[in-house]
């Protein structure tokens, strides 16, 4: 039995008496994280990471299967390393796990803000993500589910595959860009009629994200700020 295996076989026992909310054992779900994370690799990791991610594979791989199991079995970190898993598995998990207290939106953005083997944990959970949405119909839960991959995909700080082409030093672009933010984010809170679930929300930020010079810090600001206000 290989390492991925090893941990396939321990994911499946952890979860055995498990279902996900389809009636299908929960199993099913960390198996086809899993796969999303082997299959599509390349795209999860950061093309400037994979040279010194491309090793790990198998560690980031086995993280998939037992991404659930301390959050919902009870499982520990040191029972992991205890079962063999190498440090970098254990830790991938534990920092997919949310903790005591921690809503769901502060979750997605410590794992967004840089945690330990932060390349491996967004990978993980963008999988974990796109699984999610593929078995759910359009609505609320989709929908925070689709902006925390917007969160942990289009705003990655080490994806070099979105330019952002302002100069800092045209302060008047910056402060133009701000200033649509701001202007979008209200426009948007205060209007009842826009808050129709988070499809509109999200055609404004792709507007305005690939339709204008910005820099990060702005998009950023506009993002969590329209995250939070729609999960008041």
């Amino acid at each position: 039995m290989n390492y991925i295996q090893k941990a396939s076989a321990f994911a499946e026992k952890a979860h055995q008496k498990q279902l996900r909310k389809d009636g299908k054992p929960y199993f099913t779900h960390v198996e086809a994280v899993a796969n999303i994370v082997r299959i599509d690799w390349f795209t999860l990791i950061p093309h400037e990471a994979q040279d010194s991610w491309n090793d790990r594979k198998a560690d980031v791989i086995a993280a998939a299967y037992l991404h659930d199991v301390i959050e919902d079995c009870c499982v520990t970190k040191q029972q992991l390393i205890d079962e063999g898993f190498s440090i970098m598995t254990a830790e991938i998990v534990d920092e997919l796990s949310k903790k005591p207290g921690e809503t769901y939106f502060d979750f997605i953005m410590r794992i967004h803000d840089g945690v330990p083997n932060r390349v491996g944990v967004v990978a993980v959970k963008l999988a974990d993500l796109r699984h999610n949405m593929s078995d759910l119909n359009e609505g609320s839960l989709k929908d925070k589910y689709r902006f925390a991959e917007y969160i942990l995909d289009y705003f990655n700080p080490k994806n070099t595959e979105i330019q952002y082409n302002i100069d800092m030093n045209e302060t008047d672009n910056y402060d133009l860009a701000r200033a649509i933010f701001t202007d979008k984010v209200n426009e948007i809170v205060n209007d009842p009629t826009a808050l129709n679930g988070y499809a509109r929300a999200l055609g404004h930020v792709e507007g305005l994200v690939f339709g204008m010079l910005v820099d990060i810090p702005a998009v950023r600001e506009y993002i969590v700020n329209l995250y939070q206000k729609i999960n008041q």
